[in-house]
């Protein structure tokens, strides 16, 4: 009797076990759905050619509609334009998809009586940019991430190239997102870089920030900033101090417009302006900067001119950056102060980064401070958190 209730349990836990499982497992393809229901959950190229649904797009193989959160939908589009495979993540909103719905099934009816539907495409997209293979993250519903370089289009099914250069086969209805890797594949290992590339500890570099993109950072805990990409080339960036009990606090601003001007070089010019609203005492300063280098490596010369009336001396700016290994990069930041009494202020520390995240940990020295006595080094410490990449 005991033997007979034991087993009637043990067969109800594994019969329990497998269909919560096989629930799980059929979960990714739950979150297809049909862009409308005589198309099923796959449009191909005569499809899309017979309806004109989305458009232009040479070399089609597939297009997908995908709900990857509640009411926010996404097309995959699959296609191999000259022979180049790429897929096109294109958002759509819950009343965005009902309409291209109804659009479509309005085009259905039209041909069912016999007429030709319009030539306009229902959904318009840009030609994509000529973009070299790039090192993607591949998110799947169940969580699972894959990197590597999409390398062929197969029907639905993406052919993704590891730094191992294993190639995995990703079908589609299981792919959540694709996010692009700050990195490169470099002997069969990807190689993580810098996302802080626009700047040293303080002093900006020559490259620019991107259009969509940005950090917040904070210096010192008291000091925070945060920077946006409004274009390509052109950016912002402001904070102000949180000192506790001080009667006033320090504000900046700082747009500056940049470019890369090849793989290895990168220019810079902007302004910094600073004020504290109760001393009067604001600080506007204009420079330029360029970097020479890649990503990993790099020199960074600036030069600094007060714009105030009443200030005086130039500053120059000598700057250097060596990643080291998949986290870390060491750099120097040096400023000389020119005038009547030159003054040399040098630096030298370490940063550690992750995909969003980077913190610098460096000391900070001056000719000055060597003359004093006591200990002739002041740490520096600030860390950014970047969204957009």
């Amino acid at each position: 009797m005991k033997f007979r209730l034991w087993k009637f349990v043990w067969t109800g836990l594994l019969s329990l076990f497998f269909t919560t499982h096989s629930a799980f497992a059929q979960t990714p393809l739950q979150k297809v759905q049909p862009l409308h229901p005589e198309l099923g959950d796959l449009i191909d190229a005569e499809e899309n050619d017979r309806y004109r649904i989305v458009g232009p797009v040479d070399g089609l193989h597939a297009i997908r509609l995908h709900e990857y959160k509640a009411n926010a939908f996404r097309l995959h589009i699959l296609a191999s334009p000259g022979g180049q495979p790429t897929l096109r993540l294109v958002p759509l909103s819950a009343v965005q998809k009902s309409q291209l719905t109804l659009q479509i099934d309005n085009r259905i009816r039209m041909m069912a009586g016999g007429k030709n539907p319009p030539s306009t495409f229902l959904l318009t997209l840009k030609p994509p940019k000529a973009e070299r293979p790039a090192a993607r993250e591949f998110i799947l519903y169940d969580g699972t991430s894959i990197h590597g370089t999409l390398v062929a289009i197969r029907g639905d099914t993406l052919m993704v190239r590891t730094p191992a250069g294993l190639q995995i086969p990703v079908p589609d209805p299981l792919l959540l997102n694709v996010r692009n890797l700050h990195g490169e594949i470099k002997q069969g290992r990807f190689r993580r870089l810098d996302p802080n590339q626009t700047r040293l500890f303080f002093a900006p570099t020559g490259r620019p920030l991107k259009k969509g993109t940005g950090y917040f950072a904070d210096y010192y805990v008291f000091f925070p900033t945060i920077a946006y990409g409004v274009s390509d080339n052109f950016a912002l960036a402001g904070g102000m101090s949180l000192i506790p009990g001080a009667s006033s606090q320090l504000l900046y601003f700082a747009p500056r417009f940049a470019k890369r001007i090849n793989d290895r070089v990168s220019a810079a010019m902007g302004i910094l302006y600073m004020a504290i609203p109760e001393e009067g005492d604001d600080v506007t300063l204009g420079y330029v900067v360029s970097t020479f280098g890649g990503a990993e490596s790099a020199m960074t010369f600036g030069l600094g001119i007060p714009l105030n009336q009443n200030a005086s001396g130039s500053m120059l700016l000598i700057g250097g950056e060596l990643q080291v290994s998949n986290n870390v990069k060491l750099i120097s930041e040096n400023w000389i102060f020119l005038g009547r009494d030159a003054t040399l202020l040098f630096s030298g520390g370490v940063r550690f980064f992750g995909r969003r995240l980077a913190v610098d940990l460096a000391l900070i020295g001056s000719d000055e401070f060597s003359a004093e006595e006591g200990f002739p080094l002041v740490p520096w410490v600030d860390f950014s958190v970047f969204f957009g990449h």
